[in-house]
């Protein structure tokens, strides 16, 4: 959770993001850290790097050194996808559809869940862990960001995401890039203003 739901504006790139997060790619697919398997907390939750990937109709999820992937969920009209586990490896992804942001949430340590939260009029989902340290597990929240009428929001896992908390007004046509720890273990919003030709 985010201290008084405040944030400072400082100049910040992909690369002072930690991995995996630090990777680029395009918006249809994200990385993570994580642990052996949904629900597996055997080997701590920073073990494996995962990823997911959409192609626009369906969200695939799969542990980088293994070969065969998961379909988790479908929709219509997927752009781009974001994928975190929180201190129970459960997993959780944020996906724009169409005109809405969406965050599902998995349930019990399995591949079946639910679309908790659909914020129309919202652009650029994403979902991470504030925190994977082991001394942060009773604190650390899972935090879903987006952008919804030129501001920056969140919701945390502790409320259920049933809260919007805004954050920050931006500057129009900016856009959520990435959002995770950084290597400076503070958690970062990486934002982006668009430019129109």
């Amino acid at each position: 959770m985010l201290p008084n739901n405040k944030i400072r504006r400082v100049r910040k790139w992909l690369e002072d993001l930690k991995e995996p997060r630090d990777r680029k790619h395009p918006d249809t697919r994200a990385f993570c850290l994580g642990g052996a398997d949904i629900g597996n907390t055997t080997q701590g939750i920073t073990s494996f790097v995962w990823q997911v990937w959409t192609d626009g109709a369906a969200i695939f999820l799969q542990r980088t050194d293994l070969s065969s992937p998961d379909r988790v969920l479908t929709d219509k009209g997927i752009t781009s996808v974001s994928v975190a586990f929180d201190r129970n490896m459960n997993l959780v992804i944020a996906y724009q559809a169409g005109l809405e942001s969406k965050l599902w949430v998995g349930h019990n340590g399995s591949l079946s869940g639910t679309v908790t939260a659909s914020i129309k009029g919202s652009q650029s989902p994403m979902v991470a862990l504030d925190d994977n340290r082991y001394a942060t597990d009773s604190t650390s929240d899972v935090i879903f960001a987006y952008v919804k009428d030129s501001t920056l929001c969140c919701r945390y896992q502790r409320e259920k995401y049933r809260t919007e908390h805004k954050l920050q007004v931006l500057e129009g046509d900016t856009t959520l890039y990435r959002i995770g720890m950084g290597r400076d273990n503070r958690f970062l919003f990486l934002l982006q203003k668009e430019v129109k030709n």
